[in-house]
């Protein structure tokens, strides 16, 4: 009877280590998951405050042209405060797809590793 008590403490002792391990996966995939639904949260907001810039630029693009053309200022697109308008229009529109594709990839992020894999060529040791 003595010989089965140290197997039984064993039996526990790796019941509770495998108990342990599930515990710890468990918590660290929800954590990750709950700091990835963080960072999509904060991508989205990012995308909405440039959605509001970009309009602020439309607007103040719009009212710049109209002031231009009132005046009859000849080849208003070329005028430089027009062309800096613009490409900060371009600036920001870049900036909202590269947060969007972020966004993508933090939700699938499956779907990105398979397309990384597909990409990248096979490591030789």
């Amino acid at each position: 009877m003595s010989e089965k008590h140290p197997t039984t403490e064993e039996a526990l002792k790796r019941a509770s280590n495998r108990i342990l391990d599930a515990t710890s996966r468990t918590f660290h995939q929800a954590t990750h998951k709950a700091t990835q639904y963080k960072t999509i949260v904060q991508k989205r907001i990012d995308i909405g405050s440039l959605h509001r810039r970009i309009n602020h630029l439309h607007h103040d693009l719009g009212m710049t042209l109209d002031n231009l053309m009132q005046n009859n200022t000849e080849n208003a697109l070329d005028n430089p405060e027009v062309q800096g308008l613009l490409a900060q229009l371009n600036d920001m529109r870049t900036q909202m797809h590269e947060l969007e594709v972020e966004v993508e990839q933090l939700r699938h992020p499956e779907e990105n590793e398979r397309s990384q894999d597909e990409t990248e060529p096979p490591q030789h040791h």
